[in-house]
């Protein structure tokens, strides 16, 4: 039986640990952040991307980079390695056969002859991952402790913000994996290749350095449960672990203002229909409550939620392309605080 996948308590079916699968996630998430800086550094050297091309033509925002295949190829093959074929894993870009040649992009690489991802891309153990999940120090709800395997899907954005990343907006850049059960999001890994110091300061390490700030210049690796007493934690540079000091909240306590988290084009009015009446609304519900409504711009999907769960923002109005490997990871790092729809379900 694959490591991570229990014995099942109705014979039929097997089962998945939520602790197992999410530790892996994350230290899958730190490889392919790895991945996302080593594309970045080597295009500053060259002055160009090695592979860039776009899936349509018609579409800016439909960037392909070296960086996505391969950060999506580790990730999967990680998974695959741990769990088995039977994991449904839904990835973004489009998978390509086993015996095709691998890519290699410096130490992460993949076997030629097996397709196996080899010690480099994806270790043995979880590396500085490896405690931040420990049962001792991070709470999981018993009813998600353990999963039936064939109603878990995973889905993989890695990278969000490809246009970003071409533009050169490094700090909206993310690397999402999202747990689905079904059908609703209840864990997630969100890695920061590049975050920025107003994320930084929401985060605060645990332990005997307890107070200080994640080192800047390094990814930042984050994961959350739904319905965790633990909320989010993180992990930077040599292992140090972190918590989300700072809580979502419904409306800012000391301020007149709405935060709303939008792309720019958004803020201008020039949405789709169903997007302007989302914008009307908010509007209105904020000057109902005596408050008026700033526009906080951000690019990418990933990168306006966390603005939420960060607390820069009060609320975040995406785009009508969002698809669940954008939103299933940051959904369930939302759920450890407050999310919800315009129409008060929870977000889906």
């Amino acid at each position: 039986m694959e490591e991570g996948v229990m014995a099942p308590t109705n014979p039929q079916e097997s089962t998945l640990c939520l602790r197992t699968l999410l530790t892996q996630c994350a230290a899958l998430s730190e490889k392919a952040c790895g991945v996302i800086r080593d594309v970045q550094q080597r295009r500053e050297a060259a002055g160009t991307f090695s592979k860039l091309e776009m899936k349509d033509l018609t579409d800016p925002k439909t960037y392909l980079t070296e960086a996505d295949e391969c950060a999506q190829r580790i990730i999967i093959r990680g998974l695959r390695q741990h769990f088995g074929p039977s994991l449904v894993v839904v990835g973004e870009e489009e998978e390509e056969d086993e015996s095709d040649e691998d890519v290699a992009t410096g130490e992460h690489s993949t076997d030629a002859d097996t397709g196996a991802v080899t010690q480099a891309a994806v270790p043995d153990t979880c590396g500085a991952c490896g405690g931040l999940l420990d049962a001792a120090a991070y709470h999981i709800p018993p009813e998600l402790v353990s999963l039936v395997l064939r109603d878990v899907c995973v889905f993989i954005d890695p990278v969000d913000g490809t246009k970003e990343y071409v533009d050169g907006r490094l700090n909206a850049v993310q690397n999402l994996i999202g747990v689905a059960y079904r059908g609703r999001a209840v864990a997630g890994v969100v890695g920061l290749p590049f975050p920025d110091s107003e994320t930084r300061h929401c985060f605060e390490t645990l332990g005997v350095s307890k107070g200080s700030l994640p080192d800047e210049g390094s990814p930042l690796i984050l994961c959350g449960v739904t319905g965790s007493k633990s909320g989010v934690r993180a992990v930077g540079r040599r292992g140090v672990q972190y918590r989300l000091a700072r809580r979502p909240s419904a409306v800012h306590s000391q301020s007149d203002s709405l935060v709303l988290a939008v792309s720019a084009d958004l803020s201008r009015g020039s949405g789709a229909p169903a997007l302007e009446s989302t914008r009307e609304a908010v509007i209105r519900a904020a000057v109902s409550c005596g408050l008026k409504v700033e526009y906080l711009y951000a690019g990418a999907c990933g990168n306006k939620i966390l603005k939420v769960l960060t607390g820069q923002a009060d609320a975040v109005l995406l785009n009508l392309k969002t698809s669940k490997w954008d939103s299933c990871a940051t959904e369930a790092l939302l759920r450890c605080g407050i999310c919800a729809e315009g129409v008060g379900a929870g977000a889906s």
